[in-house]
């Protein structure tokens, strides 16, 4: 989709949201003019029943417009969705007006309180507290509060499960959280720099506790290398990782 096509599709569901159309706008999108993403939902709805139950507290950081929020909903978790960018904020609260069991935040996460700005791109999904995320500069900013897993953990409580996928700003995220969380997903890219960085991270949170780890390639449906060791998967990631996998999540447990 062009930049510009992006802008138009922006504009018209910000009326949407305005006229209180959006939820059958959406579910016409999802079920008639682009059934894939029903397909992409079961896929996920599948892959996480195996990690989520019902009754979980589940903390969604970086929600953008919510469909990892709608995943875990549809499992019975109850969802804290962090998103800091004004449309995706707008979006979520429309998708999830009325539902008790969804609690939008509308804030960044970095490993302290106070406020930064935020990088806004041609899409949503690419906006960071980097400026120039993978090279890729930014179309504007807007000033955002900066909060922590501790200070929301201290607010919602303590959740089985964090899932983070904030553009490279994931290990700042995790240094706002001084305590162990039964399972943690991050994004990574296979960049020298960004898999640096997630190996920081979990060489961060192995000091709460003894890890498993697996990694779930970008779209696949199930395991891409399957729970392991740290030493072991160190074997493998990121220099011998599979050419489907350049992307994806890493996911931490404690055993």
């Amino acid at each position: 989709m062009s930049m510009m096509s992006r802008q138009t599709f922006s504009k018209a569901k910000s009326k949407l949201i305005a006229a209180g159309l959006y939820r059958p706008a959406r579910f016409l999108a999802d079920h008639v003019l682009y059934p894939a993403r029903s397909r992409d939902r079961r896929k996920r709805q599948n892959f996480y029943r195996q990690l989520i139950a019902p009754g979980d507290l589940c903390f969604d950081v970086g929600a953008n417009i919510g469909d990892y929020t709608e995943t875990l909903v549809s499992l019975g978790a109850r969802v804290v969705a962090i998103e800091p960018q004004p449309a995706c904020i707008d979006e979520l609260r429309a998708r999830f007006a009325g539902n008790d069991r969804v609690t939008v935040v509308p804030v960044a996460l970095g490993a302290t309180e106070g406020a930064a700005p935020l990088f806004l791109r041609e899409w949503t999904g690419l906006a960071s507290l980097h400026p120039d995320w993978e090279g890729r500069g930014h179309l504007s900013s807007v000033p955002v509060p900066i909060s922590t897993i501790d200070r929301l953990i201290a607010t919602y409580g303590r959740p089985k499960y964090i899932k983070i996928d904030v553009e490279g700003y994931e290990l700042p995220v995790i240094s706002g959280l001084h305590s162990k969380i039964e399972l943690i997903s991050f994004e990574y890219h296979l960049r020298k720099e960004d898999c640096a960085a997630k190996l920081r991270i979990i060489a961060y949170i192995k000091q709460f506790g003894e890890l498993q780890i697996a990694i779930l390639g970008d779209g696949a449906a199930a395991w891409t290398i399957p729970w392991t060791k740290p030493d072991d998967l160190f074997k493998v990631f990121p220099d011998r990782m599979p050419s489907t996998a350049h992307m994806g999540d890493i996911f931490c447990k404690y055993i």
